[in-house]
């Protein structure tokens, strides 16, 4: 049984009415058996399936709400998740998505089903032996899940074992693991050592310089900061509880209770306090000298991604970040935006 968000969601939202979080249209599922978008947003299996088929139950677990639903799909279990929901229901209600709540509804409703397909006590068996995931973890301590980090470790020990097998039998074949597990980890254990010692200053008692003229940012909601709120767009975040711990405490748009990572990084970089959206209505001419953020909550690589969610695409991002350099020159002269553009800090997730 699973319970979650985009990362487990096998195609409920497919049938949800007036939702645009939805990935049932190519290129989703060109890796899934059949080569079909199924409404999970991956070009194949997510981490259900895989769970399921590993533990040989079935060889993918289907969506609740799937029209094609079989009595047997009941008996081997189901998922709930709805991508684009959240731990908040409002993050679920602005999308209008399944939130927890909803899902825990509609598990109170599949169990009935079970009954009525496989008896009270059979049923009763199903559900309290059941393998159960959900994607929200973490609580109040928002710690990392120890067994979790060692499945990983040990996984990617193996995986290298066999890849040297491998570059060892192919003859002009050279494989290599790109392992993302370490430097995340780090940046999660350790934040700031990969930018405190560009930004203190060159020694005690003196007044830091900041390394670079400027932050820039492209992306999607981890590092927007407002520029959805001006966007016909329902994936927004300018409403409380959003920006409790915002100086100000006001909701500015970033999907975040605070600051988000670009503010961070300015403000350590000593560069400025936080990093305004390109789209904010008071803009200044001097935000422009030190940087702006052009990223958009719900972005994605792949361009129907954002025009589904009606937001900005990577390469709208470029287009804007065209305009924003010749505002720069017309702020600051051709040698200096020169200079900012160049020497920038640019972020892009």
């Amino acid at each position: 049984m699973v319970f979650g968000d985009s990362f487990v969601d096998p195609g409920n939202n497919n049938v949800l009415k007036n939702v645009l979080t939805k990935c049932n249209f190519s290129p989703y599922g060109q890796d899934f058996p059949g080569r079909k978008p199924t409404g999970r947003f991956s070009n194949g299996k997510i981490p259900n399936d895989i769970i399921a088929e590993k533990l040989g139950i079935t060889e993918y677990l289907p969506a609740y709400l799937d029209p094609e639903l079989s009595p047997e799909d009941l008996l081997t279990g189901v998922s709930f998740a709805s991508g684009g929901s959240g731990y908040d229901p409002l993050t679920a209600k602005i999308p209008m998505v399944l939130s927890p709540w909803d899902q825990l509804e509609m598990f109170e409703e599949y169990k009935e089903k079970l009954k009525a397909v496989a008896g009270e006590e059979r049923a009763a068996s199903i559900v309290s032996e059941s393998f159960y995931t959900r994607t929200l973890r973490g609580g109040i301590t928002r710690e990392c899940f120890d067994t979790f980090n060692e499945a990983a470790l040990a996984f990617n020990s193996g995986y290298n074992i066999e890849i040297q097998k491998l570059n060892s039998e192919l003859d002009g074949v050279k494989i290599a693991l790109a392992d993302i597990y370490g430097p995340i980890m780090d940046l999660i254990q350790n934040p700031f050592n990969h930018v405190l010692q560009i930004s203190l200053g060159q020694a005690q008692n003196q007044t830091a310089v900041p390394s670079f003229p400027a932050v820039i940012v492209f992306g999607d909601s981890i590092v927007d900061p407002g520029n959805n709120n001006g966007l016909k767009t329902t994936i927004k975040c300018n409403f409380s509880p959003y920006g409790q711990n915002f100086p100000g405490r006001k909701p500015t748009g970033r999907f975040s209770n605070g600051k988000i990572p670009p503010d961070i990084i300015a403000e350590r970089l000593g560069i400025k306090e936080y990093v305004p959206a390109y789209f904010d209505p008071e803009l200044s001419p001097e935000d422009l000298l030190t940087g702006v953020s052009f990223a958009s909550g719900a972005s994605g690589y792949d361009p129907l991604t954002s025009k589904t969610a009606m937001v900005l695409s990577p390469w709208d991002q470029l287009e804007m970040f065209e305009e924003y350099k010749e505002k720069l020159k017309a702020v600051a002269g051709e040698e200096r935006a020169a200079f900012i553009v160049s020497g920038a800090s640019t972020s892009c997730v």
